[in-house]
Formats: structure tokens, C-alpha cells, sequence
């Protein structure tokens, strides 16, 4: 009981593209260690899961946003105080490699300045079927200075490591060891492990910077 009552800190994470790309299923394998063929998301879900970075326990709350355009009003207030922003594309589906400028562009519209974000492509297990060269992909990353993760919600390949990478950028970033002060973003859990009183403090801004680099937190 002890451990649920105690003020841990929570990172909100969003995964963000196109319908049928598979944002549940990574989402679904990080978190349960399962795969299933899931029909496409209504609005937006939500799943937690606790990670340990370094020595820092962290609550990641992860929102599965819907990709369809009919949706995107609903989704769009999520996008606040988002910390961590992985973007989805299908490695079978071109379409959804074509469009991530404008999500980049709506990332940019709707969340923090300095979230941080991530390239994900889905589907690696299909390499018969893929249909977007990795250099490509590797030049549109250089290009928007995002990080790049090829993974395989089916299979099972670099999930894990894809939300550990971006959890522990928040960790640096927002999350420093010992600071009292500072910019945080914290939890207190019922005895039932209800979150309630998410409390955010802000003491300082501090420039910002290009995408992902010695960015201040969002919190």
C-alpha cells in the first residue's frame, strides 16, 4: 500500500499516424506482451506501464490515438503536456510513410515545443512486403532530426527498446535524480491505484532549441 500512496513520476506518451499502421499492437505488445489483430481505435485509449530508468522508477501512461481524420478533433486536446511522442508508419503502406511531415506538422500545431519525438516503422517481420527502402526512411529522419526504431509489434522486435529509449530521454530531460525543484510532473496513487491530483510545477523556462535538442521539459 505504501508503494501505491507514494508520489511517483509520470510520463504521458502519445502514439500518433495513420489508421491500420499498427499503433495498437506496439502498444499492446509493450505493455502486455501480446499480439492480437485489433480493429482500428475509437477516439483514443490508454495503457500504463511502470519501467525502470537507471535507478528512476517511472509511471508511463501511453495514449493510442486514432489515425482517421474524423477523429483528429478529439485527439487533438491530448496532445497537451505530452512528453514523449512516438510516430507510426506502416513499412507495407506508403501512404503512411508519405504523410509524416504533416503529422510532424500537427505534432508542432497541438503539443509542447519540446516534446520529444521518435520515428517508429512498424511491420519489419513483412520484409517481403515492404515497400519503403531503410535509406529513405534513414534521410527523412536526418531531415526533421527525429531517431528512428524498425519494429515488429508481431514479432516482437525493438518495442521494448523504442519506449525505454524515449522514457529514458524524459528521465534526462525532466526527471533529474535528487532535484527537489525544477519542472516535474507527478502522480499520487489511490489505495484501489486510481491516479488522481496529477500536479504539474513550472519555475523556470528556458530557451528551446531545434527538435530534440537540450530541450526543457514540458511538464
Amino acid at each position: 500500500m505504501d508503494k501505491l500512496k507514494k508520489n511517483i513520476p509520470v510520463a504521458k506518451i502519445l502514439l500518433v499516424g495513420e489508421g491500420q499502421v499498427g499503433k495498437s499492437s506496439i502498444l499492446r505488445r509493450f505493455t502486455d506482451n501480446d499480439f492480437i489483430k485489433q480493429v482500428p481505435t475509437i477516439g483514443i485509449d490508454n495503457k500504463t506501464k511502470m519501467v525502470k530508468v537507471d535507478k528512476t522508477e517511472i509511471k508511463l501512461v501511453i495514449w493510442d490515438t486514432a489515425g482517421q481524420e474524423k477523429y483528429r478533433s478529439i485527439t487533438s486536446g491530448f496532445y497537451k503536456n505530452a512528453m514523449g511522442i512516438l510516430l507510426v508508419f506502416d513499412l507495407t503502406f506508403e501512404e503512411s510513410f508519405d504523410n509524416i511531415r504533416n503529422w510532424l506538422r500537427y505534432i508542432r500545431t497541438h503539443a509542447p515545443e519540446d516534446v520529444y519525438k521518435v520515428l517508429i516503422g512498424n511491420k519489419c517481420d513483412l520484409e517481403d512486403e515492404r515497400v519503403i527502402e531503410k535509406a529513405k526512411i534513414e534521410e527523412l529522419a536526418q531531415e526533421v532530426g527525429l531517431n528512428y526504431f524498425e519494429v515488429s509489434a508481431k514479432t516482437n522486435i525493438n518495442v521494448q527498446e523504442a519506449f525505454i529509449y524515449v522514457a529514458k530521454k524524459i528521465k534526462e530531460k525532466c526527471f533529474k535524480e535528487g532535484e527537489e525543484d525544477g519542472m516535474k510532473m507527478k502522480e499520487t496513487l489511490t489505495d484501489s491505484g486510481v491516479a488522481a491530483n496529477i500536479k504539474v510545477t513550472r519555475d523556470s523556462v528556458r530557451p528551446r532549441n531545434k527538435e530534440n535538442q537540450n530541450q526543457s521539459c514540458s511538464c
